[in-house]
């Protein structure tokens, strides 16, 4: 059960700097900050928001960002300590919330079976108020049911928000996971805030659930009751998607038609940057990052808000301001942000927390070093480029640790290219860099006896007809691109192969694609009912091939 934190430290200065920019806070305030002002300016209604964040509780090992994302999520409980002694000081509360997307990313959400088993544990130690699923806790069905079968979901107490995704197997089917919404009322103010948590039209979940509609679901009578159920302050809506996806729109037109000028604002997710979107004068949407590089910060002054007022807000032509921030996830940046002297940042919850992420990662070997890579490799590069890990992937680390036998002529491998998530960095190597490059832990599969001209068709088929939201795409991707000779990447990569003619090669694919390239191949071919067959009976997939090939291949 999360417990609220607030009150281990105090803070030298209550005083607010007032800020209607939305520079990202870093640490270079706090180096400028002698008199320790807060910078976060305090509203009516307070959020603190994260999403994305994949198991990257741990803090970045490497400078992939400036200024760099070292906090941890000790930090994250001592930093959300010092905002809530800000609230305290004026009489405001403050809500914490996540947008989902917990797993497949990181050694900590990742190395166990099932994913989440050590991560839930410490996410439970977060005094998050409000938290909502995304599509990567719903591809496999071990991680979805582990949610329920560890407590995660039932810990929150009716917290956990999953207002259009449903159990699809057992006695719960046609429940939701979760619950549909709940209200928050500030301790301190009473002000009273309806939360609801949507998923974007997900296609791809495993068979224990269902994922119905946006736009079926605003329509339901549980919906629009909700909306009905109190005189709300604020409406915030939990939504994993983009911040300018139509859904977002369309959520928010169906709550005017009860509401007309109530704020409302959006917490969202999925595409993994940060951005800031007005929807209505009373509207906003507010998207914080990924792999907990940012903690997002919005404030809502809500007109003619009055404590325990019966009526509460006069909605007849208000207009809300709304004031955010992004701040960057390292502890100067957030110390900035509250006030608070770096030396002074630590509370003793957040040093408890980790303690815990500490012995996490040891219990799981995340920093065993497996050797040293000879240069960087990014995601970003072009894919002829010499440091592209896509190039380098196909062409080195596939042939070699997956081909039977290595670099067999006769095989062929093609991939979607989401799945690669983070680059390789110069220098040691460790366990959990393989789970942050590539997450998936997915087996391999074979599609036998394909000629190879029908390849080379198979590979057009994929690249015209691939669709962005059904892929684990990265934003970085090009969409008409047709093969590997072309100086980008785009959503379909292949390893090379000799021969365009009658020659038979077998295509391998993982789990997540052999459905997708085994259509393609019928589709080419005419053959029905094209034979997917399980590819070797080791210990390999996508994720300890990484450590396979740093073991044998980069000794440090």
């Amino acid at each position: 059960m999360a417990t609220s934190l607030a009150g281990h430290a105090t803070l030298l200065s209550f005083c607010l700097l007032t800020t209607t920019t939305a520079t990202p806070i870093s640490s270079a305030l706090a180096r400028e900050s002698i008199d320790f002002q807060a910078a976060l300016t305090v509203g009516d209604v307070n959020i603190l928001a994260v999403t994305d964040v994949h198991g990257w509780v741990s803090g970045h090992r490497h400078n992939d960002r400036d200024p760099p994302s070292t906090a941890d999520y000790g930090d994250l409980v001592s930093f959300h300590s010092h905002v809530q002694d800000l609230a305290d000081a004026q009489g405001k509360d403050i809500l914490l919330v996540n947008s989902g997307d917990i797993v497949d990313g990181h050694g900590l959400s990742d190395a166990t079976k099932p994913k989440g088993t050590v991560l839930f544990p410490l996410l439970a130690k977060v005094p998050f108020d409000a938290f909502s699923i995304g599509n990567h806790e719903l591809y496999q069905s071990s991680v979805t049911n582990n949610l329920a079968d560890s407590g995660f979901i039932g810990q929150w107490r009716g917290k956990y928000l999953t207002s259009n995704v449903l159990w699809a197997e057992g006695p719960e089917s046609g429940k939701p996971l979760g619950d549909r919404y709940t209200v928050y009322v500030g301790k301190n103010s009473g002000v009273k805030v309806l939360l609801f948590g949507f998923l974007y039209d997900f296609t791809d979940a495993s068979s224990a659930v269902t994922v119905p509609s946006v736009e079926s679901t605003i329509k339901e009578n549980w919906f629009r009751e909700a909306l009905r159920s109190d005189a709300f302050d604020a409406v915030v809506v939990l939504a994993h998607m983009d911040l300018k996806n139509k859904l977002v729109y369309m959520i928010l037109s169906e709550i005017r038609n009860t509401l007309l000028n109530v704020p409302v604002s959006f917490h969202t997710g999925h595409t993994h940057y940060r951005g800031y979107q007005v929807l209505d004068d009373n509207a906003v949407s507010l998207e914080s990052g990924h792999f907990f590089d940012t903690v997002g910060w919005l404030a809502m002054d809500l007109p003619l808000f009055q404590k325990h007022s019966p009526h509460r807000l006069n909605t007849s032509f208000a207009k809300t301001t709304f004031k955010h921030e992004f701040v960057d996830a390292n502890v100067d940046s957030m110390a900035a942000a509250c006030g608070v002297p770096p030396d002074r940042f630590s509370t003793i919850g957040g040093d408890l927390l980790k303690v815990e992420i500490k012995a996490a990662r040891a219990l799981l070997g995340l920093d065993n070093v497996l050797g040293c890579a000879p240069q960087d490799y990014k995601k970003s590069a072009n894919y002829l480029d010499n440091d592209s890990i896509w190039k380098y992937r196909m062409e080195s680390v596939i042939p070699t640790t997956v081909f039977s036998p290595a670099r067999n002529t006769s095989q062929v491998f093609m991939s979607s290219t989401g799945s690669i998530r983070y680059d390789i960095y110069k220098g040691t190597i460790i366990r959990d860099d393989c789970f942050t490059i590539s997450p998936f832990t997915e087996p391999y599969w074979r599609i036998p006896r394909v000629a190879g001209r029908d390849v080379k068709a198979v590979i057009s088929n994929l690249l015209n007809s691939a669709q962005h939201d059904n892929l684990r795409q990265s934003p970085l991707l090009e969409d008409n691109l047709r093969s590997n000779s072309t100086a980008a990447v785009r959503k379909y990569v292949y390893t090379p192969y000799d021969d365009e003619g009658d020659k038979l090669f077998d295509i391998l694919a993982v789990s997540f694609d052999v459905d997708r390239v085994a259509a393609a191949v019928e589709t080419v071919t005419g053959r029905k009912n094209v034979e997917r067959i399980p590819f070797r009976q080791d210990d390999i997939d996508s994720t300890t091939i990484w450590e396979k090939f740093f073991v044998g291949s980069w000794p440090c």
